[in-house]
């Protein structure tokens, strides 16, 4: 299994931002996007913007469509599979450090779909 590292995705990055701790980026999806096995070494939020796929994690399978928001751990594997062509997804990559600076354990997020419109809306006016 690879590790992607710091602001990488599996897609073609359209759009980064690179500001402190955080990473901001777009990135869009073909259908025959690599579909392997993986994780990334900081926590992440992903937000579809358009299109949608398969999301696995362990024993889980995950339909995301437009509108859902996912958060990633650092380190967690995961797969995604058949990619509609042309998904778009915004990702908002913070830094281990960061966590790890106001004592945040992400090993103790519960959530992986996350469905509070509080938080969906943050992602849908930035």
């Amino acid at each position: 299994m690879k590790t992607l590292s710091i602001g990488t995705y599996l897609g073609s990055q359209t759009d980064t931002l690179f500001y402190k701790n955080v990473i901001v980026s777009k990135t869009e999806y073909r259908q025959k996007a690599d579909q392997s096995w993986h994780c990334h070494e900081n926590p992440f939020f992903a937000y579809f913007l358009k299109g949608g796929n398969y999301e696995y994690r362990e024993s889980k399978e995950i339909k995301c469509s437009p509108g859902t928001l996912l958060f990633y751990k650092g380190g967690e594997p995961h797969c995604n599979k058949a990619y509609s062509d042309g998904c778009k997804i915004f990702h908002v990559e913070v830094d281990n450090n960061w966590f790890n600076g106001y004592c945040l354990n992400t090993d103790k997020f519960k959530a992986d779909v996350i469905n509070d419109l509080g938080v969906k809306n943050i992602f849908v006016h930035t």
